[in-house]
């Protein structure tokens, strides 16, 4: 087990992914963001929606750990555009939320989120999400 609590077999994946952290919590953001590329992974941040549209949309990211209490557009209109690329199909899509938020159920699926986490987030949890295979997203079971 390493300092962070995560043990040695959790530190290499099985494969390369890309990342996309959008948080207005940039000190989070670049903790996390800073794990995730020593574990291996190409990681990008944004700060807000608009940031992380355009993120998405260069980098094409096959995970999104996104913020659902962004300002305009917030974490669901972002996930909907994600969604709406032809390569945004494929990628999965983490709701992070407030500590005790409630989840609107019916939003979170018409955005198409595939999980969500808590706030603060668990960077063990996090791997754990990101190393599973999901789920169809929650788009699909509509």
């Amino acid at each position: 087990m390493t300092a962070t609590g995560i043990h040695s077999e959790q530190l290499t994946p099985h494969r390369k992914l890309r990342i996309l952290l959008v948080d207005e919590r940039l000190e989070c953001a670049k903790t996390l963001g800073r794990l995730l590329t020593l574990l291996g992974h190409d990681t990008r941040i944004a700060r807000d929606g608009v940031e992380g549209v355009e993120a998405a949309l260069e980098f094409r990211p096959d995970v999104v750990p996104l913020d659902i209490g962004l300002p305009e557009p917030d974490g669901y209109e972002v996930a909907r555009r994600i969604r709406e690329q032809s390569w945004g199909t494929g990628a999965t899509i983490i709701a992070l939320t407030a500590f005790g938020e409630e989840i609107d159920e019916r939003r979170f699926r018409e955005a198409g989120f595939d999980d969500h986490l808590a706030k603060p987030v668990n960077a063990e949890a996090l791997i754990k999400l990101i190393g599973r295979p999901l789920s169809p997203p929650a788009r699909e079971l509509r």
